[in-house]
């Protein structure tokens, strides 16, 4: 498996990781000569997956540490044999890879058949390192039967068997995030976001204050159509949802009291494909909100870019971005600058895109392919 940490189902880093990885997109030509780290390959024979497959990494960094969360040895029709991880402690030096122990069958004797759609959080008030993965089993068809959480308290060489987050009959697009904001009332809650197709797509969203032990789960609005979930929190400790509605617009839903209730949501423009980031540089952009989604399933093309700049109260009108990517991720760097970075449409080619002026209020954003 040749792995490169922009791919993936999203790709979340801290500013300045990220702010290095576009410069070496942006570089065009040069990236050619970047070499790439293999750092995992699939050691499992069962004849019912496909095999020499790792596929839809999440990867998350903190300080130099990087963990990235993979499928192994996919199915034809969904989930893998295992999930696997693969962690670096020096920004991406050297590599240590696994699997998750106690997920599936296949891995340390775990109950499930499969496993599917791994996400990457750490708490830093406790220092713990967190995958989110929907565990799949087979009988009566292949369904999400829970959503489970692995935890790593050696900076994500070694990973506990699952704790149980929730468990249902079809669970699906499971998502974690924790509030590492040191200033933050809720700093170190965490918070694993998925939807429960066999209730008409109903949205829930679980709540850790102990570093993933233990999960309370709440409903956050009926009626939420099922989406690649984005989570979000502003300096405050102020935690925003972004979801579809089943006409492919994006609602953002805040929380104040750090998840355990939610207000109402707020119209954001939007389509499939979503993604959200909170600018926290404490600079002229501080608390605003971007959000950016595909150009494929747009119910308002050819505008893939929305922002708030009164705290998610509100969303602008959405505006265009020329060679909007999709397939990506958004976030801002340390001096405000926000950036794009996604694949072509049809894939082939990385687009990155970025707005220096995205974080004055009184502009209109522009943006740079």
């Amino acid at each position: 498996m040749g792995f490169v940490l922009l791919a993936g189902r999203r790709l979340r880093l801290t500013a300045v990781l990220t702010v290095a990885a576009l410069v070496v997109l942006a570089a065009g030509p040069a990236l050619a000569n970047v070499p790439l780290t293999q750092v995992s390959s699939d050691p499992f024979t069962n004849a019912t997956s496909q095999h020499r497959t790792e596929v839809e990494p999440d990867t998350f960094a903190f300080g130099q540490t990087i963990v990235s969360a993979f499928q192994v040895g996919r199915f034809f029709d969904g989930g893998g044999s295992a999930i696997g991880f693969a962690t670096s402690t020096n920004a991406g030096a050297t590599w240590t890879s696994g699997f998750l122990p106690g997920i599936t069958k296949f891995q340390g004797g775990g109950p499930f058949d499969r496993a599917s759609d791994p996400a990457v959080a750490f708490d830093p008030r406790r220092n713990v390192w967190l995958i989110s993965s929907l565990a799949l089993s087979e009988s009566g068809g292949v369904h999400g039967a829970a959503v489970v959480t692995s935890r790593s308290t050696n900076g994500g060489l070694t990973w506990s068997n699952p704790v149980t987050t929730a468990t249902g009959s079809n669970l699906d697009k499971n998502w974690i995030v924790c509030d590492t904001t040191s200033t933050s009332p809720f700093f170190g809650n965490c918070y694993t976001q998925f939807d429960n197709n066999a209730a008409g797509n109903r949205m829930k969203m679980s709540r850790s204050t102990n570093g993933g032990l233990t999960w309370a789960t709440g409903k956050i609005e009926p009626g939420v159509f099922r989406s690649d979930p984005v989570l979000g929190f502003d300096a405050q400790g102020k935690f925003f949802y972004n979801s579809l509605t089943g006409d492919l617009l994006c609602w953002v839903f805040p929380s104040t009291n750090g998840g355990a209730s939610w207000g109402a949501s707020t119209p954001a423009y939007g389509g499939d494909k979503q993604w959200m980031t909170i600018d926290r540089t404490g600079g002229p952009g501080h608390d605003q909100i971007y959000e950016a989604w595909s150009t494929s399933s747009n119910p308002s093309p050819p505008n893939t870019f929305s922002r708030s700049i009164d705290g998610g109260q509100s969303f602008q009108s959405p505006s265009f971005i020329p060679s909007s990517p999709i397939w990506g991720t958004l976030d801002v760097g340390p001096d405000g600058t926000l950036y794009l970075v996604g694949t072509s449409d049809p894939p082939g080619q990385i687009y990155v895109s970025r707005s220096a002026n995205a974080q004055n209020a009184g502009a209109a954003p522009t943006f740079t392919t």
